[in-house]
């Protein structure tokens, strides 16, 4: 997904990484070549937690905030790229329940402070996440709530379509009003989660020139089958004899590089 739709930074909600070392195998297994991926687990339970996957190109520093946030989950980092930089904010605001006591007006509460520690950084600023709120319904109080708190800061959601199979618009995608570091947001459906996948470009950044790999091939399609056939037939492959399996593995391996370089060179 990431390399077909060549996608250089994805925010990622309940990743369900952990901390400990056997999880860097989980952690290597999805970050294809060419990225490296930051992740912030859920502290003392499973599931939860956020990441970044972005293209190695980018410099990515995360920044620490003071305050203890129990509502919610993020990280908060500056990406880098040439002489351009976005503080990037990953979200996942935890649906509240019986177990974990949480409470809109908690949530409120927490992130308004979150926002007055942000809103006014000096770079372009994109927080994205999944909020759980329902934006798409406008009898929801709840999400009116969470829209007038946008509103006093300032900042614009940009998501217009639904993000969930259930038909809501959960994921967003928030900038300041007066920037442009958003453009061109869709929704695409991968059909491999209950959630969309929210596709945006981002202008404030210079994308990464294509990073080009040079691959050498021998052009074995050209390569004189009878001449080739000839020299193994003289070889010693033929002409001497081995009293054991390593020595003819090893001069197996050795004649047919000698004459693959001759015959098919790179």
């Amino acid at each position: 997904f990431v390399v077909e739709h060549d996608i250089d930074f994805l925010a990622i909600t309940e990743a369900w990484l952990q901390s400990d070392i056997s999880n860097q195998i989980t952690v290597n297994n999805i970050c294809p070549t060419g990225f490296l991926i930051h992740h912030v687990p859920r502290a003392g339970a499973r599931g939860g937690g956020v990441a970044l996957l972005h293209k190695s190109q980018f410099k990515l520093t995360r920044l620490s905030v003071d305050a203890n946030y129990t509502s919610f989950e993020f990280t908060d980092c500056i990406i880098t790229h040439s002489s351009t930089r976005l503080r990037m904010i990953v979200v996942y605001r935890t649906p509240p329940s019986k177990k974990n006591r949480f409470t809109v007006s908690k949530f409120l509460d927490e992130f308004s402070s979150f926002l007055e520690n942000v809103a006014t950084t000096i770079y372009p600023l994109i927080i994205a996440g999944d909020f759980n709120f329902h934006l798409d319904n406008s009898n929801d109080r709840s999400a009116a709530r969470f829209q007038e708190l946008m509103d006093t800061f300032n900042l614009s959601q940009h998501v217009q379509q639904p993000t969930h199979k259930n038909g809501h618009t959960l994921d967003l995608v928030i900038t300041r009003l007066a920037e442009t570091s958003v453009r061109n947001v869709m929704v695409t459906d991968l059909s491999i989660s209950d959630h969309c996948a929210v596709h945006w470009t981002s202008p404030c950044l210079v994308k990464p020139s294509p990073v080009r790999k040079e691959i050498s091939y021998r052009k074995l399609k050209s390569l004189n089958r009878e001449a080739f056939m000839e020299d193994i037939m003289v070889s010693p492959l033929f002409s001497k004899d081995y009293t054991n399996t390593e020595e003819l593995s090893n001069c197996y391996n050795n004649v047919l590089t000698k004459l693959l370089h001759k015959h098919a060179p790179i």
